[in-house]
Parts: C-alpha cells; structure tokens; sequence
C-alpha cells in the first residue's frame, strides 16, 4: 500500500491539473478578498468558489485511474481494493487540501491583527472540510466512473448544498447538515467541537461507503 501511496504522491506532483487549480485558487481568492473588509460572516461565501474548485480536483483526480482504465492494472494485479482506496484517497486529500487551503491562508496573511484563537479554529474547519471534499471525489469516481461525469455530480452537489443552506425554508435545518454549512456555523458560532464532530462524521460514513461500493464495483 505505501508503494501505492508513493505512486499516488508522485502523479499529483507532476500532474499539471492540481497547479492550475492552486494558480486558479490563488487568483479567485485575491479578488474576493482585496479591496473589502473581512468578516467572520462573509468569510465562508466568499471561499465558496475555492471549495468549489478544490472539489473539482478531487472528483478529476480520483476518477483518473477508471477514465483511462488504469485502474485495472492496479486491481488484477492482486492489489486489495481497500488499499487501492486509501492509496489514492491519501493522494486525492493532499491536492485537495492545497487547493482548499489557499483562500484561508491568505486571509491569514491580509488579517494579522485576527486572534490566534480565531485562526485556529478556521485552520481545523477547513482541513476537516477538504477531507470531507476529497472522499466525496474519492466516493464519486467510484459510483460513476467517468471523469466529466464524476466534475458534474460534485458541482451539482456543492451547488445544490449552497442553495439549501440559503433557502428560505431549508437554511435552518440544511446548515446543521451540509459540510459547508457546518463550517459557516464552526466559525461563527461557539459549537466548534460539535462542528468539527459532525465533519468527522461526514469523513467516516463517506469512507465507508467509498470502501463498500469499491468493493463490489465493477469496473
């Protein structure tokens, strides 16, 4: 597995899709950042685009391997599907990370006065965030197999969850659900560690069921 795992580390360096997703990233987070001031209430909308993005990368890296069917070297060589999983999933979550990171981390550098406390808070909230990003890529590469296909489904998803937390009828119960809406509630509420719980609970299921659907797919 940790020769997998090396492979997977080695693809996303020299893959050109995770630099044009960190330069995209970058760009989008300068411009929603510069020339306003920066609120712990605006500070979720207007990373929206970038977890959008980082999404994007998840969900085109991790169906990969089933568009041009490399996978399948990997499973008749005998390798576990589970290992499979973790291998790329470990992959998958470092690219998604530095993708999803970038809008933070310059806000962190636009807001020295912010409180070590504040910031802390967002760091977890956001990591906990792109691991939940990158097993729902990881999960939709293995239900749906095709790469446009798999980009669609996890635009649709994330676009569709910034609808419900918003809604007029569905904001009240969906931001207590949606990763991004328990995110929004992590940094502007005193619940953080039944935020940072339910984002942990989000990682567990969608991993079991990554593991579960890999094992019985076909591919």
């Amino acid at each position: 597995m940790f020769r997998m795992m090396k492979f997977e580390l080695f693809k996303i360096v020299r893959e050109r899709t995770l630099k044009i997703c960190i330069m995209t990233a970058f760009l989008v987070s300068v411009v929603m950042l510069s020339g306003t001031n920066i609120t712990i209430e605006s500070f979720v909308p207007k990373s929206f685009l970038v977890s959008i993005i980082a999404s994007l990368y998840a969900s085109f890296y991790a169906s990969m391997d089933f568009e041009d069917k490399k996978i399948l070297y990997l499973i008749l060589s005998g390798n576990d599907r589970k290992k499979i999983v973790i291998a790329k999933l470990a992959a998958v979550f470092i690219g998604t990370e530095a993708v999803n990171f970038i809008f933070p981390a310059i806000a962190f550098f636009l807001c020295p006065e912010w409180e070590a406390a504040l910031k802390i808070r967002i760091f977890f909230a956001y990591i906990l965030l792109g691991s939940v990003l990158a097993v729902i890529g990881e999960l939709v590469s293995w239900i749906i197999k095709k790469q446009g296909a798999a980009v669609l489904a996890t635009v649709v998803f994330q676009i569709g969850s910034l609808f419900m937390m918003n809604g007029e009828k569905t904001s009240d119960i969906f931001i207590h659900i949606v990763p991004i809406g328990i995110v929004k509630l992590c940094l502007e509420t005193n619940s953080q560690i039944r935020c940072c719980m339910l984002l942990g609970i989000w990682f567990v299921v969608l991993l079991a069921l990554t593991l579960i659907v890999s094992r019985h797919s076909e591919v």
